[in-house]
């Protein structure tokens, strides 16, 4: 979409594509961005194969006769400028004209490579990290947001007459999606404007011209497998709060056992649980709801709401830490962030962080509502976005001591960790405010 930032993926994607091509990209689809194992597979990839290429071009490409792959026509429309490269093959010189053509972009390539007929794509490290870490907390809770498209847009939802739960689970979908609309640029309209979207459970309902009816799954019984229609949100909030009660032992929670009502914590955990559960499946489809305490993963699992929150908790944890230990001189006072050398953030587990999570922030946010071709919702992938980040920080403080107090030789790293984790708090917060989900600093 329009708008993005020129640190963003979404950028890099369309400068790659631009190079390629000759054209403006219409669909970033062609050129994906890997997740996992990136010193070996690289942080982006694509297909060489002309074929492939063609069905993602609006414009007709004139390259001649013997391209079979975008590289060699790469090569075709950039031939003065590659001949004068040294006798080497085709694909090296394509390489070697991209990684050039990006020293003029935020994010740098460093490195290209044909593996399994893929081309492989490695950004320079230390440079994108100091980019991206350093434009996070210069822009901290406007970070993400887009300039505005000058579109109106407006969210309606009809009510299931049935099913109290299925009509929170729509309003749930309208609330989250006019955050990510504004997050896009877009000017969510309270009134219904010629741009409008209706929510509905029913596939059949009657609209006008200019609204469009967009159709949501139900909330089923998981007993049942058929709509719940007894259970009301007040009941079903009250049930998570007794569950939240009985784990007050375990790892997560160190309430003191009072009277559920009495507590705003107990009750705030229980309504972001359900919200988040609610939401986490594509909005098309149905959700399944355990309505009984007992079997209840919501709570205990890795992508629910307390996990989130607890390693939220867990990074404000140590950033306090950090600042109080400043004062008694057990560690140094933050540089700034211009003379901080990132390149020591070296492991993997870090790298992954920075750049699936802080860099694909963004990616996230356009990814949850897409425009193009049809209309989608899809919450479901800021649900995942926050889950797999916390999933991977949990590894990552598993295994790094971040905090090493008395070793002087290790300030360097310990400050551009801190940096990270200002970084990756900032991301937290905001997409929890998507969710209108408040972060905490202890559980």
């Amino acid at each position: 979409m329009e708008n993005i930032p020129n640190n963003s993926i979404s950028t890099l994607i369309n400068q790659i594509f631009f190079h390629l091509t000759g054209f403006e990209c219409k669909d970033q689809s062609i050129i994906r961005v890997n997740n996992e194992k990136l010193s070996v597979n690289g942080d982006l990839y694509f297909l060489p194969s002309l074929k492939l290429w063609k069905t993602v071009l609006v414009d007709k490409l004139n390259c001649n006769e013997n391209c079979t792959n975008i590289l060699q026509h790469c090569a075709d429309i950039r031939h003065n400028e590659l001949k004068q490269m040294e006798k080497i093959n085709t694909n090296e010189k394509v390489f070697q004209s991209l990684i050039l053509a990006s020293k003029t972009w935020n994010l740098k390539i460093t490195k290209c490579t044909l593996q399994n007929e893929r081309v492989c794509l490695f950004l320079g490290r230390p440079s994108v990290i100091k980019t991206i870490i350093n434009t996070v907390i210069e822009k901290g809770r406007s970070f993400g947001r887009n300039a505005s498209t000058n579109e109106n847009i407006c969210l309606t939802f009809l009510p299931d007459e049935q099913s109290e739960l299925t009509s929170m689970r729509l309003q749930l979908i309208k609330n989250i999606s006019e955050r990510i609309l504004d997050l896009q640029g877009y000017c969510v309209c309270k009134k219904v404007c010629p741009n409008a979207i209706m929510l509905s459970s029913k596939s059949h309902i009657e609209t006008t011209e200019d609204c469009k009816r967009y159709v949501c799954g139900v909330v089923k019984n998981s007993e049942t497998n058929t709509k719940e229609t007894t259970l009301t949100w007040r009941k079903y909030v009250y049930n998570k709060m007794e569950t939240i009660i009985e784990l007050n032992d375990q790892k997560y929670l160190h309430t003191k056992k009072q009277d559920i009502n009495d507590d705003p914590f107990i009750r705030n955990m229980a309504e972001a649980t359900i919200s988040f559960e609610l939401l986490a499946i594509k909005p098309s489809r149905p959700v399944c709801i355990n309505i009984h305490t007992s079997g209840d993963r919501s709570l205990t699992n890795t992508k629910g709401i307390p996990f989130i929150l607890y390693n939220t908790a867990r990074i404000a944890a140590i950033i306090k830490k950090y600042n109080e230990g400043i004062s008694n001189g057990e560690y140094p006072e933050l540089t700034n962030i211009e003379a901080v050398d990132f390149s020591v953030l070296d492991d993997e587990d870090e790298w992954e962080l920075i750049y699936n999570f802080i860099m694909g922030y963004s990616q996230a946010i356009e990814s949850s509502i897409k425009h193009k071709p049809t209309f989608q919702i899809c919450p479901q992938v800021i649900c995942m976005f926050l889950s797999r980040l916390c999933q991977k920080f949990s590894i990552y403080y598993r295994r790094i001591k971040i905090l090493t107090e008395g070793y002087k030789h290790l300030y360097s790293k310990l400050i551009a960790r801190i940096y990270m984790l200002k970084a990756l708090e900032i991301i937290l917060q905001n997409t929890l405010a998507i969710f209108n989900i408040e972060s905490v600093s202890e559980m």
